[in-house]
């Protein structure tokens, strides 16, 4: 078959061109999704908090002044929940990145501006991980 029109696959001609749009096409959905599902997720996981995500929240002191055991489990929930969520979307990421590279031909040309918001974005959840991670808080 002609290089130019692309391979053979079921009975169809894919193009490059075809390829390289389906790729391109997946990588903008990722990155156009990750603007609303990061805020979500870390939304979300203070949400689990009573203080809203303030560990010096008076909600958890109790009245003899002690600090409520429970805010303890309540932040170990958020931070479950944002690093689960934002190392699914971080494993979403790198898939498409290796679907990019692996299904479109060495020879082609390859659009690289959706897989540099898909690489953004995952700076961001990487920071999510980081900033959700266990830290020395203290009031």
């Amino acid at each position: 078959m002609n290089e130019k029109l692309g391979y053979c696959k079921a009975n169809s001609i894919i193009t490059v061109n075809d390829e390289s749009k389906k790729y391109s096409k997946l990588a903008r959905i990722y990155t156009i999704s990750s603007i609303f599902i990061g805020p979500f997720i870390i939304l979300l996981g203070t949400g689990f908090t009573r203080g809203g995500g303030d560990y010096c929240d008076s909600v958890y002191y109790l009245s003899d002044g002690t600090i409520d055991p429970r805010r303890i489990t309540e932040f170990n929930n958020a931070q479950i929940f944002q690093v689960s969520g934002a190392s699914l979307m971080l494993v979403l990421g790198l898939g498409i990145i290796i679907y990019t590279i692996f299904s479109i031909k060495k020879a082609s040309k390859i659009n690289i501006w959706p897989l540099l918001g898909v690489i953004i974005m995952m700076f961001g959840y990487i920071l999510v991980i980081l900033s959700s991670g266990k830290g020395t808080q203290s009031c």
